[in-house]
């Protein structure tokens, strides 16, 4: 299949062959002014570093409904976001075990979520427990860096964790650990 459009950054016209449903070639066209107008955009997938929930979806409730995840990668690739990170925030560890938990059978399950998903970003609790800072999070859930209780959440998200949110402030926690993801 070939399709036209126009490049991103130039607005030239383009013609993007796609075979077995990947791109196989990009190559200059031609176009008449009227035919040009039409033409839309093909530009790269846009990745979002922080996704909490979308079009009235959220990665923060418990239980995360299991179609949750691919429904939200479907509607984001209507936008342009092709990769994004569900973003799990402040909360128990039971719920944070759940919600990485439900994000990673989904992608097991759904490949639309699987393919979208790039990593899990877990947002908390090893953030500032200081009033601004913290924002939004609510403190009681807030607390110190905690390698095991890390390596727990990583194991229920299959590995998927791949962006922490890790507040400096905490004494003692500036030891390095083995990477993330082994």
């Amino acid at each position: 299949m070939i399709l036209k459009a126009l490049h991103y950054r130039t607005g030239e016209p383009v013609e993007i062959e796609v075979e077995a449903g990947r791109i196989a070639r990009i190559a200059s066209a031609e176009a008449e002014p009227a035919e040009r107008d039409a033409l839309p955009y093909a530009a790269p997938g846009l990745v979002d570093l922080q996704i909490n929930g979308f079009a009235g979806h959220d990665f923060n409730r418990s239980p995360i409904p299991p179609e949750l995840p691919g429904t939200v990668a479907r509607e984001l690739r209507r936008e342009g976001v092709t990769a994004f990170y569900p973003t799990v925030v402040t909360n128990g560890p039971a719920a944070i075990g759940s919600q990485v938990a439900a994000i990673a059978e989904a992608c097991e399950r759904d490949t639309d979520a699987a393919s979208c998903i790039a990593g899990i970003h877990l947002e908390g609790p090893f953030i500032s427990p200081e009033d601004g800072a913290r924002g939004a999070h609510a403190l009681r859930f807030v607390r110190a860096p905690d390698w095991e209780l890390f390596c727990k959440w990583q194991e229920a998200a299959g590995g998927r964790i791949a962006i922490l949110t890790l507040s400096p402030e905490w004494e003692g926690e500036r030891r390095v650990h083995p990477p993330l993801h082994g």
